[in-house]
This record gives structure tokens, C-alpha cells and sequence, in this order.
């Protein structure tokens, strides 16, 4: 469809100018070896023109067919740039921050299919149709610069042969070692990309992968990186219909402004050798830098060669989904699993490993969980490089997956799961279990909830509460300032856990801890404490007997005044618990000391059955120091030089990594004398008045 373009090098062209001279020594040369024109076909040719000094009216006019270049550059970037829409505005910037970036040079060469409409956007010369650009170094902000390769006229950028041909056209004209191939417009996740107005049309994923894979097909050559600058695209469905296609998949969960090209291309020229993987990298650092003060944006990175293997540790993991609602009565907390997992695209879409995360931590069934975990493994090597917004909260973590909630129509099922319309072709629903799954899904009606969390006030006491085996309650509070927080749950019969989980309007964020002890074999209470910030939070309490009774508190927690020369000695359980498994729990013990000037000894021993760890905070709550030990038993300690003559506070916080027991803590200073029971001398001698008094008026007393 574009033909091919020859292009010479600087070489051809001197030998071309030389031979002129030749024939006319005596004739100056005029010509533009740097900016080319075009025919319809795409033939790059120059005019030079050789003009008589004598006679300025004799004039002979040379169009040369260059050769074209056999030599490879590193990288070509492929970029399909469909403006035949209302974003035109935002392609023709994007435009112009690669001519800013400088363009093509002698290790990259960018290339650009560029379609506009009329309507949108009437600057850099409020053309209408489509051309293939090589970029160039910016002249003018108010006008392309760059040069034409191929003026194309009208066509449409949804249809599969302009891809495939744009595509051809690149390999064939701009070789490389490595290429990436950008795909720009509006993003639909795995109902397609690419809207070409002027056509009325729409690329369906299918299509997009047909006319990929017949570009490859046709040529020798591979491409490295695919990348959509579109919104929703980085989907489990799509990732899985590109995954022949390239070693690497670049997208957004969420909406995207548009790719800092010009922080890329920079980036790129500074090291052009980069290897696929680094550039990938580099893309998603430019991107951060660029968007890291604009709220929800995110940009991830899979890798292909990885994610290849997906389908059957998702099957594995469905299998044993299925079978633990179909064995168990947790319909509804699998819902609520669903209902405070974050989502995109409308609630379509969910973030993958948020909804894993979710399963296993109000799931508690072994073969489950560890599905979920191998799963999640496997997602967290697939998923190379992720950046997302602190904003989202650690909930859009690089992948989407297609799973509606509080759906009023059965279409978007219907179309998925028959892989009908825009779903039409995809091989997802073919290669994974996720259609069962979702089939499953909708027929029981697990697409609503009913589980409403109970409030909870600060030391408000739920009393009497009562649950059934492998059912759960949920209460959710809201912590109005940043302190030490305690989760106080008495069983007075049967055997419950607890977890603590940051929440807000977008769903859980993260698993703060909980307690898990065997009740009441290890105790009669479930208590875990933390530092927590101020905000939203949801307790769960879960039952694992048939019937369980407990009252529940939260309250906040006084940090212990530790003397210094004053060791304390405590005891609890810890995060990994002992090798039976029971003691487990997140019980973190605060301390609050004024360390006085000189050195200052901070030691904590662990009991043959323990290993804690230590953290050391200043009252701004900024780490100073940690230290966790390498095995039961061990005495963690370091040295401080106060230099001060004024005290300095430290907060100690000391955490159960494993094991269950004692440990003692202890900030020794030769300086500051050994606090005892008693008075001092001096002290005796200042109340010696007081206590005769006493004695005497007990002896009058006594004597009448």
C-alpha cells in the first residue's frame, strides 16, 4: 500500500554531486540533501538543480532514486498515530514534543502515520488525510516540520491492512536491531483501541493481533515492544491476544494523558544500545517523572515471554475458586472479596493481584490460598515494571482482568463469554477457564453483596457477638488521629481470627495484620496492635468453630515509659508464629524513653524461643534505625552518642518475627544512675521529719 522508500546514503549523494561537477565543473550545485519529497508511492527523491553562471536560464534538473540504507539503526519507533478524532489536539502536541526531542538521528529513526480530521484542531497547517512522517528536529512550534515520506490521503486507522502495512513499510525503509510499535488513541481494555471517526470504526483486539501477526508473517523481522498509549489497555485479555506478537507489553490500567515522548526519545538518544527490557524501564520512569503531581495515572509493563505460561496457573486457581464456593457457604464473602476490589473502565475491569490479595485474606482455605499465591507469584514476575500514582493507594498494580460488579444488563457477560462483538475472535475466553469462571459467577448471583460492615467507634465494646463456622463479620472504623491502636477481641467460646485491613471509598488497600492464635489452646484473646494513620479501617472477625461467641474492642494504646538502666520484660506471639503454628500474630510492643547525653547501650535479648525485631523511631515517626535477628535467642544491640545536654525521645517498637515467649528490652548509660526502690540518703534525711511526726502521734494514739 506505501511502497517502498529508498534512501542513500551521504555517501551516493557526494559520488552523485561529483559526477554533476564533472559534466559541468564550471555549474554551482544547488539541493537538499537533508529534507526529501515524495511521490504517491512513497519513492523518496531530491532535485538538484545545476545552474549556468552565464546563463541562469540553463538549468538541469536531476531526480535521483536513492539506494536504500542496508545498515540498521538500534531502534525504530513505530508510532500509529490516530488523530481521525476528538483528540486531535492532543496527537499534534504529542507530535510535536518528538520533533522537540530532536527527531531521527543516525541510531534511532521515528516514524510516525499521522491522520487528521477536520473539525478538531486547525493548526500546523490544518491538513486533512494521512501521512507517514520521519521526525525531525523541531523548527517551529505552529508547523510540522518533519519529513514527508508518504502522503496516503484518507484511510482508516481501524481497519487491520493499515496496520499491517505500516508496519511492512517501516521494516522495509527503517531497518533496525530492535523495534517498538505505539499504538495511539482511545482505549476501551478488551473491547478494542484505535476510533477512526471519519470511517465510523473501531479495532476489536483480534484485529489488532491479525494485522500484527500478518506484518510478521510477511518479513524477517521481529518486534520488540508493543505499546498502547490508550487508555484501560493493559488487560489480562489483551496482554494474552499479543502474547506471539513481542517480548514486551507497555499500557495503563487507568486513563493516559499521553506519553512524555520527548522525555522518552531524550532518554533513548542519551543510550541508544539500551536493550528491550531497560527501554521499557525507561518509558515507565519518564513516565512517572512526568505524571508523578497528576493524580491516577499508572503505566506497567508485561513480560510476554513470561505471561505465555498463564493459563494453567489461572486454571489451577479458578478450579479450586469454584470448588470452594460450591463446597462452602461464603457466597457473600467472596462477593464482598469483589466489591472492595479496586476497578477500572466503569467496574468492568478489575486490578488483578488487589482481587487475589482479597481472596486470600478472607478466603482461609489452604488449596486455595495456595493457588492464589502461586498465582500472585506469577503475576509479580509477569508484570516487569509497574508505576502507579500514590493515589490509588497500592490498588492498581500493573494487570486488569474482565469481571463486572452490580451488573443491571447481561450484555457485557453475553458479548464476553461468547466472545460476541467487540469480544468477537479473542483467545482468552478459548485458552483459560476465566469464561466458566465468570459463567459461574453470574448464574449464582455473585455480582451483588450483602454484607454491610457494622461501625465501630473507638472504645465502643461489641459485646456478645456470635458467628458460625467459616462465616465472617466485619466492622469498619474510622481513626481520626496517628497514634498506637489496639484490637481487643475476648472469646468466650469457640475459636476466632481477626484482621485488620486500610480501606477507603476506593476498597481495601492493605492487610495492616491480625491475630490468629488457636483458641483457646494458645488463649482466650485475639489482640494485634499497630501504628496506624489517621483513616478508614475494617476489622474482620472470622469464625473457625462451629459456633463462636466474642466481645470486640478497639482502643487506643499508651506507649510504656521505659527508664533508662530499667530492662522490661514482656511476651507475645509473633507474625510467623512458632513451628506448630500457633502464636501467630501481629503484636507490636511500644516503648517511649528520653535517652540522656553520652553513650547509650540499646539492647534486646529474645528468649531461647523467640526472635524479635526492633525498630527505632523519633517522635516524628521517622525511622532511625532497624534491626531484626538472625535466629531464637540472639541480643540485638547498638550504641548512641547523645551529644546533646537535652534528652532526645525515642519510640522503640518491637515485633514477634517468629516463635512465641519473652524478650526483655533495656537502654543502659553509665551516667544515669540505677532506678531502686526505696529513698536515697538524701531523700531520708529530707523526710526524717515527716516520718517521727507519724511515729510519734501513732504512738500517743496507741499509749491512750
Amino acid at each position: 500500500m506505501f511502497g517502498k522508500t529508498n534512501i542513500s546514503r551521504i555517501v551516493i549523494l557526494v559520488v552523485i554531486v561529483s559526477q554533476l561537477y564533472s559534466l559541468k565543473s564550471n555549474f554551482p550545485v544547488k539541493g537538499d540533501f537533508e529534507n526529501f519529497t515524495s511521490d504517491k508511492e512513497g519513492n523518496i527523491k531530491t532535485q538538484i538543480e545545476i545552474i549556468d553562471s552565464a546563463n541562469t536560464d540553463s538549468i538541469l534538473k536531476i531526480n535521483e532514486l536513492f539506494l536504500k540504507n542496508s545498515e540498521n539503526k538500534s531502534w525504530t519507533y513505530m508510532l500509529y498515530l490516530d488523530a481521525d478524532n476528538d483528540i486531535e489536539a492532543d496527537a499534534i502536541r504529542d507530535f510535536e514534543w518528538l520533533e522537540e526531542a530532536g527527531g531521527s538521528n543516525d541510531n534511532i529513526s521515528i516514524v510516525v502515520l499521522l491522520d487528521r480530521i477536520p473539525g478538531y484542531d486547525n493548526t500546523h497547517g490544518n491538513w486533512n488525510g494521512s501521512r507517514i512522517y520521519n521526525i525531525t528536529d523541531d523548527v517551529s512550534p505552529t508547523t510540522i516540520d518533519s519529513q514527508l515520506m508518504v502522503d496516503l490521503g484518507e484511510v482508516d486507522m481501524a481497519n487491520p491492512t493499515t496496520l499491517t502495512d505500516f508496519i511492512t513499510y517501516c521494516f522495509d525503509n527503517f531497518p533496525a536491531d530492535n523495534y517498538i510499535l505505539d499504538l495511539w488513541n482511545h482505549g476501551h481494555a478488551a473491547y478494542g483501541v484505535i476510533d477512526d471517526e471519519t470511517s465510523m470504526s473501531h479495532f476489536v483486539v483480534n484485529d489488532v493481533q491479525n494485522a500484527i501477526a500478518n506484518a510478521l508473517a510477511s518479513s524477517s523481522e521481529e518486534i520488540d515492544i508493543i505499546s498502547m498509549d490508550a487508555c484501560n489497555m493493559i488487560t489480562a485479555e489483551v496482554a494474552w491476544e499479543l502474547r506471539n506478537l513481542c517480548k514486551y507489553f507497555i499500557s495503563s490500567e487507568d486513563g493516559t494523558n499521553g506519553y512524555p515522548y520527548k522525555l522518552i526519545i531524550e532518554d533513548l538518544k542519551l543510550d541508544p544500545s539500551i536493550n528491550t527490557s531497560s527501554f521499557c524501564e525507561l518509558m515507565v520512569d519518564a513516565y512517572s517523572d512526568h505524571y508523578q503531581y497528576t493524580y491516577m495515572t499508572c503505566l506497567s509493563v508485561i513480560n510476554q515471554t513470561r505471561f505465555i505460561d498463564i493459563p494453567e496457573i489461572i486454571n489451577s486457581f479458578i478450579s479450586e475458586l469454584i470448588a470452594t464456593l460450591e463446597g462452602n457457604n461464603v457466597n457473600d464473602i467472596f462477593s464482598f472479596c469483589r466489591e472492595i476490589t479496586y476497578d477500572f473502565y466503569d467496574g468492568h475491569w478489575i486490578d488483578f493481584i488487589s482481587f487475589i490479595d482479597n481472596i486470600i485474606s478472607f478466603l482461609d482455605y489452604p488449596s486455595l490460598t495456595l493457588a492464589a499465591e502461586e498465582l500472585l507469584e506469577f503475576l509479580s514476575e509477569a508484570i516487569m515494571f509497574n508505576w502507579q500514582h500514590p493515589g490509588y493507594l497500592g490498588s492498581a498494580n500493573g494487570l486488569t482482568l474482565f469481571m463486572p460488579f452490580d451488573v443491571t444488563s447481561e450484555e457485557f457477560f453475553t458479548d464476553y463469554i461468547n466472545r460476541m462483538s467487540f469480544c468477537s475472535g479473542m483467545d482468552w475466553q478459548v485458552d483459560t477457564l476465566w469464561d466458566e469462571f465468570l459463567t459461574y459467577y453470574y448464574e449464582n448471583s455473585l455480582t451483588t453483596s450483602n454484607m454491610e460492615p457494622l461501625m465501630l467507634s473507638l472504645e465502643d465494646i461489641k459485646e456478645d457477638c456470635s458467628i458460625l463456622q467459616n462465616s465472617i463479620q466485619i466492622y469498619r472504623i474510622n481513626l481520626w488521629k496517628k497514634s498506637f491502636y489496639e484490637f481487643y477481641c475476648s472469646i468466650s467460646s469457640g475459636d476466632v481470627d481477626i484482621k485488620v485491613f486500610e480501606f477507603d471509598l476506593y476498597g481495601v488497600h492493605e492487610l495492616i495484620g491480625g491475630s490468629y492464635l488457636i483458641n483457646p489452646d494458645d488463649a482466650t484473646v485475639e489482640c494485634c496492635r499497630f501504628l496506624l494513620e489517621t483513616g478508614f479501617y475494617l476489622i474482620l472477625v472470622y469464625s473457625k468453630a462451629s459456633t463462636s461467641n466474642y466481645d470486640l474492642v478497639v482502643k487506643e494504646y499508651d506507649a510504656i515509659n521505659l527508664l533508662c538502666n530499667s530492662p522490661f520484660t514482656s511476651t507475645g506471639g509473633s507474625i510467623n508464629g512458632d513451628e506448630q503454628g500457633h502464636y501467630k500474630q501481629y503484636l507490636n510492643h511500644y516503648f517511649r524513653i528520653e535517652v540522656p547525653y553520652g553513650n547509650n547501650t540499646i539492647s534486646l535479648t529474645n528468649s531461647e524461643l523467640t526472635n524479635y525485631q526492633l525498630t527505632i523511631y523519633d517522635e516524628d515517626w521517622r525511622i532511625l534505625f532497624f534491626m531484626l535477628a538472625e535466629g531464637f535467642g540472639e541480643v540485638l544491640s547498638l550504641i548512641y552518642n547523645h551529644t546533646s545536654a537535652n534528652p532526645i525521645t525515642f519510640i522503640l517498637e518491637i515485633c514477634g518475627y517468629e516463635g512465641a515467649g519473652d524478650f526483655t528490652i533495656e537502654v543502659s548509660n553509665p551516667n544515669e544512675p540505677t532506678p531502686k526502690m526505696g529513698f536515697s540518703y538524701w531523700q531520708f534525711m529530707l523526710f526524717m521529719p515527716l516520718i517521727l511526726v507519724v511515729y510519734k502521734k501513732r504512738k500517743i494514739k496507741n499509749n491512750s
